[in-house]
C-alpha cells in the first residue's frame, strides 16, 4: 500500500476506530508516515492494562484521568470522559508539556454514564456547565481533523 506513495511526502494519517491498530500504525510509522486513531479495546495488539474491567471491585479510571503505554513504537492512551476514550498514535507525546492543551469543555450531562465520576472529580463547580481543562493534546488534535477539517 505505502510503496506506491512517493518517498518525498510526508503527513499524518487520522484513522478511524474501525482500522485502528499496533500493527498498522507500526507499519505506517516505518514507511514515514505518521498516524493516529480511536481504538476499540477489542483491536490487534492493544495493551490489557488498559482495558477497563467491568468488575464493579477492580479500578477505574476517574473523570479526566488518564493510563498510557507504548507498544512497538505506538502510543496508546486509555482517557476518561464522559465514556473512557481508547486512542493510538505514532504522532503524540504521552508525556511533557506538549501532551496537552487548555480547552473549553462542556460538563456531560447529569444523567450521563459517568455522571458519577464527574461529581467525584470535582472539576465541575454547582451549576457550571463549561470550565477551562488541560485535556490530551491528541484528543483535541483527532477532534479538529478527523472528517478532513484542518
Amino acid at each position: 500500500m505505502t510503496s506506491r506513495l512517493p518517498k518525498y511526502l510526508a503527513f499524518n494519517l487520522y484513522i478511524d476506530n474501525y482500522y485502528t491498530s499496533v500493527p498498522l500504525l507500526a507499519v505506517l510509522r516505518k514507511n514515514g508516515i505518521g498516524g493516529y486513531g480511536s481504538a476499540p479495546t477489542s483491536s490487534k495488539n492493544f495493551p490489557p492494562d488498559l482495558i477497563l474491567s467491568k468488575n464493579k471491585s477492580s479500578r477505574l479510571l476517574e473523570y479526566h484521568e488518564r493510563a498510557e503505554t507504548v507498544v512497538d513504537g505506538v502510543a496508546v492512551m486509555l482517557w476518561m470522559d464522559n465514556a473512557p476514550v481508547s486512542m493510538m498514535a505514532t504522532i503524540h507525546q504521552l508525556k511533557g508539556r506538549r501532551c496537552e492543551v487548555l480547552k473549553e469543555w462542556k460538563r456531560p450531562g447529569l444523567k450521563s454514564s459517568n455522571a458519577g465520576g464527574v461529581k467525584r472529580a470535582k472539576v465541575f463547580s454547582e451549576g457550571e456547565w463549561k470550565v477551562l481543562l488541560n485535556i490530551p493534546k491528541c484528543i483535541d488534535d483527532y477532534s479538529h481533523h478527523m472528517g478532513g477539517l484542518i
